[in-house]
C-alpha cells in the first residue's frame, strides 16, 4: 500500500468527505475493512487502515511505555481516535470533536503519505506548502541521512 497525491474535497452538512477513489483504493484491505480516524500532527487528522493502526499501538507500546511522554501521547492519540467506516458512496463522517481538533469546515485537503492519509483544512494545507517551499531539497536531504550512531 502505497498512498500518495493531494485531492481536494468539501465536508457535506453532515461533517461527511468522499474518499477520492485512489485513496479509497489503497486504504482496503477487504470488503468489510475498518479505519480509525486520528489527531494527527501539525493540526490535522490522520486516517489508517486498520492494520496500520494496530503497527502504530504495538511501536507505542514497545516504546518505553513507562516515559511519560509515551504515556501522555498514547492517552491523548488513543482516546480521541474513532473507528470509521465509508458508506456506500465512500464518505466518511468525521466524528465532531476530530472535525473541532483539526478545525476542519468547508474545503479540506486530503494527502496520501505513504501508509495513511491526512485530512487539513484547505488554508491550513496551503499555508503549509508555501511555507516550505524553498525548504524542498533541505527537507530531501535530511529526510535521507543515515541514522546517527551512538558512541
Amino acid at each position: 500500500m502505497l498512498l500518495t497525491g493531494t485531492h481536494h474535497r468539501s465536508l457535506d452538512d453532515k461533517c461527511r468527505v468522499a474518499l477520492p477513489k485512489p485513496l479509497r483504493e489503497g486504504l482496503e484491505t477487504g470488503e468489510n475493512s475498518n479505519f480509525y480516524l486520528a489527531p494527527g500532527t501539525d493540526g490535522a487528522l490522520a486516517l489508517y487502515p486498520e492494520s496500520t493502526f494496530r503497527r502504530l499501538g504495538e511501536r507505542l507500546q514497545a516504546a518505553t511505555p513507562n516515559a511519560r511522554g509515551v504515556r501522555e501521547y498514547a492517552r491523548l492519540f488513543f482516546s480521541r481516535a474513532a473507528a470509521v467506516r465509508p458508506d456506500k458512496q465512500g464518505r466518511l463522517r468525521i466524528p465532531t470533536e476530530l472535525a473541532e481538533f483539526a478545525k476542519l469546515s468547508g474545503e479540506v485537503v486530503l494527502v496520501g503519505v505513504q501508509d495513511h492519509v491526512e485530512i487539513w483544512p484547505r488554508a491550513s494545507w496551503e499555508q503549509y506548502i508555501e511555507q516550505r517551499a524553498d525548504q524542498y531539497d533541505q527537507l530531501a536531504e535530511s529526510a535521507f541521512l543515515p541514522p546517527q550512531q551512538e558512541m
